[in-house]
């Protein structure tokens, strides 16, 4: 189960608005672990973005285990070439890289009530 509590736009290290940064919750009920290696975001023309691991957040994903059963919850960061396309957060299985769950980022946007993601700022406590 994956709920995304928040969808923000940020500066990647070198000055471009290009990173997606989503708080999420998630709940392992697979019989797998998986690493956030195996998360991805995806866009329309299917190009794959992995999470950075350019974030200070202290409660960043990035390099973790979520192992099966486990609760986690904090922020994924992507880089990607252009935020305005439509994405999607795919979960793949390991061994395989088959997708696993996919999850529509600009659904959790209408649900968020974000109208226009581009110029939203948001204010994180970072490390």
């Amino acid at each position: 189960d994956i709920l995304i509590n928040d969808i923000f736009l940020e500066k990647d290290p070198f000055g471009n608005l290009n990173t997606i940064s989503l708080d999420l919750i998630i709940k392992n009920n697979s019989k797998k672990d998986f690493s956030t290696f195996d998360i991805a975001l995806v866009n329309d023309l299917h190009s794959s973005y992995n999470p950075s691991i350019f974030t200070d957040y202290k409660n960043s994903l990035a390099m973790k285990t979520i192992k099966k059963g486990e609760n986690v919850s904090g922020i994924l960061s992507f880089s990607v070439d252009n935020p305005k396309r439509s994405h999607w957060l795919v979960f793949y299985d390991k061994r395989t890289h088959k997708p696993l769950a996919k999850i529509s980022v600009d659904n959790a946007k209408k649900d968020l009530n974000i109208q226009d993601f581009t110029k939203k700022k948001h204010k994180r406590k970072k490390v």
